[in-house]
């Protein structure tokens, strides 16, 4: 049931408020600080993060959440957890560019106990425009949930930055994040290095 409703909601959040990156795809412009806060949440609350992409390999869904949660966690008004076991949480959802369609779409849902699901924002994008399309896509997200304009403006760091630019890169890093979860500290110790060793900037 949560699945269909959250479907139809993303999809009348494309067709309400989509927008699309800029035409720099490097640096997106900062969203604008009139737009309506949709819910306000309280300073400090954790939320989780769960993501369901439409048939995305999954170490392509592994270097989308750490994008997208290292993009939100610089955040000093939330504190996003990689874990989506939480009683607030974003749900990302949508599908990638891939050799049918050139476009691809995500959209951010609040999910609460008890509460019907909030539509937040959403982007369209192409596959040059991904990273973009996520900056964009978690700075409305913010502030759709309360934060202020003031504190997103001085933690808006693009997740290419926070990261890196390559998903290979971002892969070995949800990787070794997951191994360090689970014990495995000299495993994960080795595909940071790795990571290291392609993108040592």
């Amino acid at each position: 049931m949560l699945s269909k409703i959250t479907s139809l909601a993303s999809l009348l959040l494309l067709l309400a408020c989509s927008t699309t990156p800029s035409e720099d795809p490097k640096e997106p412009s900062i969203p604008d600080p009139k737009q309506p806060v949709l819910t306000q949440l309280q300073r400090g609350v954790t939320l989780g993060l769960d993501l369901r992409i439409s048939e995305a390999p999954s170490r392509r869904v592994q270097a989308l959440r750490v994008w997208i949660n290292e993009a939100l966690a610089q955040s000093p008004w939330f504190d996003f957890a990689r874990d989506p076991k939480q009683p607030i949480r974003i749900l990302v959802q949508g599908e990638l560019p891939d050799e049918k369609s050139p476009e691809g779409t995500l959209t951010t849902i609040l999910l609460r106990e008890n509460k019907a699901p909030l539509p937040l924002k959403g982007v369209r994008f192409t596959g040059d425009t991904l990273l973009p399309a996520l900056d964009q896509l978690c700075r409305t997200t913010r502030l759709a949930l309360g934060e202020p304009f003031n504190t997103l403006q001085k933690n808006n760091q693009s997740c290419r930055l926070l990261v890196s630019s390559k998903e290979l890169v971002a892969q070995a890093i949800g990787q070794s994040l997951e191994l360090t979860q689970r014990g495995r500290l000299l495993h994960a110790l080795g595909l940071l290095k790795q990571a290291l060793r392609k993108d040592p900037g």
